[in-house]
């Protein structure tokens, strides 16, 4: 078991991703472009890109998106395609939801919480998807449809949404993707990768504008 410690935005933020990560796996690709979306404040203010061409390009993603769902997940997956990934996800958030209760949202307000080795590969999975996907990163994919019992080609999907690549990132090379750690990437990408890192236990350097949660093991 490991016991960490974090307050009201880890708990909001992590069940953020863990939506996401289920959303994912249940073959809703078209949620990708909730990312897409979210820089495009940053993106706009940085004068990245005309508002104009930033909204076609969304429009253009979202569409290859939705093409991808159509074409790779016309049936809905069955609770033991996603068992047990979607099973520890649920339990999970109600830990979460249950620790929220008690905590006032300072940032100086934490409280601790216990997971086992299960829940904590599932939280670093979807905080790592979560990052992955605001800079594009959609290769990351693969390692989340791996870990699943599902009759897919995951590999083409990777594929088609890495030749529409620069729709997302506006990167001539569609090899390239953005950087998380850039004012171009939303801000809460930088709270998914220090979350990451600190569950990991990787050395690091801090992106995000909230608190580092703790974490020891039992």
């Amino acid at each position: 078991m490991f016991r960490v410690v974090l307050g009201k935005s880890h708990c909001k933020f992590i069940i953020k991703t863990l939506d996401l990560h289920k959303s994912i796996i249940k073959g809703e690709i078209t949620k990708i472009s909730s990312l897409m979306i979210e820089n495009k404040k940053p993106q706009l203010k940085y004068n990245y890109d005309f508002e104009e061409h930033l909204e076609s390009r969304v429009h253009s993603f979202f569409n290859l998106t939705l093409e991808i769902e159509a074409a790779h997940f016309s049936r809905k997956m069955n609770v033991l395609q996603l068992f047990p990934t979607s099973d520890i996800i649920c339990g999970v958030k109600k830990k979460l939801y249950s620790l929220m209760s008690f905590l006032s949202g300072d940032l100086n307000d934490c409280l601790p919480i216990s997971f086992s080795r299960d829940e904590i590969d599932i939280i670093k999975l979807s905080t790592k998807l979560y990052f992955n996907l605001s800079i594009g990163n959609f290769e990351i994919l693969s390692e989340i449809f791996e870990r699943l019992n599902l009759n897919i080609d995951h590999e083409n999907i990777v594929l088609k949404l890495v030749e529409g690549r620069d729709l997302f990132t506006n990167l001539v090379d569609k090899k390239c993707c953005l950087r998380v750690e850039e004012n171009l990437v939303y801000y809460k990408a930088k709270w998914s990768w220090d979350i990451y890192n600190v569950l990991e236990g990787n050395r690091f350097l801090k992106l995000g504008s909230i608190p580092l949660l703790k974490i020891e093991e039992k």
